[in-house]
């Protein structure tokens, strides 16, 4: 129980980060789950709670944004707080190529494997977050299918 109630520190955040050659602190947990960080008894995202604990406070009704427009970014120097209209929406970090032919299968190769993270298997493509979430997601559908066919038979 204690560990959920823990206080964080900046440092403590960092540490669970990877750093990447931009300087954004991408939250390791991101993927499979551990999107949220719990302080004090309170669910935070990474970037709302070192943006807290980095000014102190956080207006009501403004939103935590990075300017570095990593969506997984939780660098406290990345973050800004304000309005949807003064800060913009962030949009994902954009990446050099998409999911295509030829890295579908590698990329189903890496999550079946189960070694490395969504994001770390994102990194490694140079595909979004999101896309190699879709992908988790159907192969488990799949998964779960051919589980149920073969229990049939």
């Amino acid at each position: 129980m204690g560990r959920y109630l823990k206080n964080r520190t900046i440092e403590s955040i960092k540490n669970e980060c990877t750093v990447d050659e931009n300087g954004c602190w991408n939250w390791k947990k991101s993927s499979g789950g551990g999107l949220y960080i719990n302080h004090n008894g309170i669910q935070y995202t990474p970037a709302k709670l070192t943006y807290l604990l980095s000014a102190g406070s956080i207006p009501p009704g403004t939103y935590i944004n990075s300017t570095c427009k990593n969506i997984c970014c939780c660098n406290p120097d990345h973050l800004v707080a304000g309005s949807h209209k003064s800060t913009g929406r962030v949009q994902p970090k954009r990446v050099s190529r998409s999911l295509n032919d030829e890295n579908i299968p590698l990329i189903i190769d890496d999550l079946n494997e189960g070694i490395l993270s969504n994001l770390q298997i994102a990194e490694k493509y140079k595909v979004t977050l999101i896309q190699v979430q879709i992908l988790s997601r159907e192969i488990s559908k799949v998964n779960s299918t051919l589980k149920g066919t073969n229990k049939s038979e």
